[in-house]
């Protein structure tokens, strides 16, 4: 037998435990047949602006809890690409849970966290923080450090074929990977559409209005939503950025006209939309063509300086929209037979508010002879005594021991000095995030 035979048969043998020796890379956890994309180049919308447009916004909270949760600094992040699992319960063990896997890269200063309800764990070499709680199971999620700069977050049955070297990575099909790849891209969610997707979560809340304006003999194959970026033609100006919005049909026949003359009408219900008011003036800069198989709209959402603007104006309809589809799903889940009482994390006790305070008796006008209101004869002090507040009042004005007597400003006035909110930190302060930082 010759050498090359021996070697051959020595890697089949012994492939897993080759495997499991190759360095794991970002590329190494997307899991198999994975039907669901989301990336986001964080580095790339901090430079831009885009993110510190979006974090003054509403918006903001959302990130300072998801810091706080995830003891994770956003912008020590440069990319994250998550998958996401869409599948039929019946066709997986009954102890797996559905969940996903979402890589992190990003400079050094990007290790492991250590977020509350995780125990820190070796997993498969590396260090791990692992979901500690009775309801994670038998396939908890969990924190991975690959390395610094390399963090990954998924759910045990997917991570551990990885870190064993029994995995290979997922490749999807030719029409996946065209609408995720491409330059300029800062943002993207691509979802490969099947029939029976419309009666799961997400696509179940748009169930019954996809009944009416999807043909059935040429439904979506695929959804792709893109943020992308255009160069500034000249080097002193800023970078046009435009939302897409992408609907690839399987046949290209009846299902795109069908879908654009259904936008087209979406669009003018829109503009009479009393709760989206606000975005009237965004409806007529859409531009809406067929190519193909591909229903395609596109939004000009100004230079890099106005698009996190826009960007937060319409996305607080869509998460106004986020938190009542939640909000329906936890009932149906309390709903069914077995679940246990688990309230405890998801209602909210009613605060009793206090009782308002009784009304203010109406004071009488003063008459315009009269130079000051008549003062009762029970109210007035005595000669050489200092009037004295009735009860329950506190004295007006009078400054606490230790201060100085400067009145205090009434309620509703301003303060004079007081910097206004979002006014820039004094000498020293940490830069507003979308400041222009140096990426790592």
């Amino acid at each position: 037998m010759s050498r090359v035979a021996i070697l051959t048969l020595l890697l089949a043998a012994n492939a897993s435990a080759v495997l499991a020796q190759v360095p794991l890379t970002a590329r190494s956890f997307p899991p198999k047949d994975f039907k669901a994309e989301i990336f986001v180049d964080i580095g790339e919308l901090v430079d831009t602006g885009i993110y510190g447009s979006l974090s003054r916004s509403v918006l903001g909270v959302s990130f300072t809890l998801l810091e706080q949760e995830l003891a994770l600094d956003i912008e020590d992040i440069d990319t994250m690409r998550m998958h996401m699992e869409i599948w039929h319960r019946e066709e997986h063990p009954e102890h797996w849970r559905q969940g996903g896997v979402c890589v992190l890269t990003g400079s050094e200063d990007l290790v492991l966290p250590e977020p509350p309800g995780y125990r820190l764990e070796e997993f498969g070499g590396y260090d791990a923080a692992i979901e500690d709680n009775r309801w994670a199971g038998e396939d908890p999620d969990l924190w991975l450090q690959v390395k610094p700069g390399l963090v990954v977050y998924g759910t045990q049955h997917l991570l551990q074929p990885v870190v064993d070297g029994r995995a290979q990575p997922g490749l999807p099909s030719g029409d996946f990977l065209s609408l995720t790849s491409g330059k300029n891209g800062l943002a993207h969610l691509v979802l490969a559409v099947e029939d029976w997707m419309w009666s799961k979560p997400p696509l179940s809340a748009f169930e019954s209005y996809a009944e009416e304006i999807i043909d059935p003999t040429d439904p979506p194959e695929f959804l792709a939503v893109r943020l992308l970026t255009q160069p500034a033609a000249e080097e002193d100006d800023y970078a046009q950025i435009r939302l897409e919005a992408i609907v690839r049909h399987r046949l290209g026949t009846k299902g795109p006209e069908a879908l654009l003359a259904a936008a087209r009408e979406g669009l003018e219900q829109a503009q009479q939309h009393p709760r989206l008011a606000a975005l009237r003036h965004l409806w007529s800069k859409v531009e809406m063509t067929v190519d193909g198989r591909d229903v395609r709209l596109v939004l000009p959402l100004g230079n890099q300086r106005d698009a996190g603007g826009t960007l937060a104006m319409m996305m607080a309809p869509a998460l106004l929209f986020s938190v009542a589809q939640a909000e329906a799903q936890v009932q149906v889940m309390l709903a069914q037979p077995g679940i246990p009482a688990v309230p405890v994390l998801l209602e909210l006790e009613a605060i009793e508010e206090p009782p308002p305070p009784p009304p203010a008796a109406p004071v009488k006008p003063a008459s315009v002879n009269q130079a000051r209101p008549v003062e009762n004869a029970t109210d007035k002090p005595k000669a050489g005594e200092k009037a004295k507040p009735k009860a329950g009042e506190k004295a007006k004005d009078k400054p606490k021991a230790g201060q100085k007597g400067k009145a205090k400003p009434k309620v509703g006035e301003k303060g004079k000095g007081k910097p206004k909110a979002g006014g820039k930190p004094k000498g020293g302060g940490k830069p507003k995030a979308g400041g222009k930082v140096e990426r790592r």
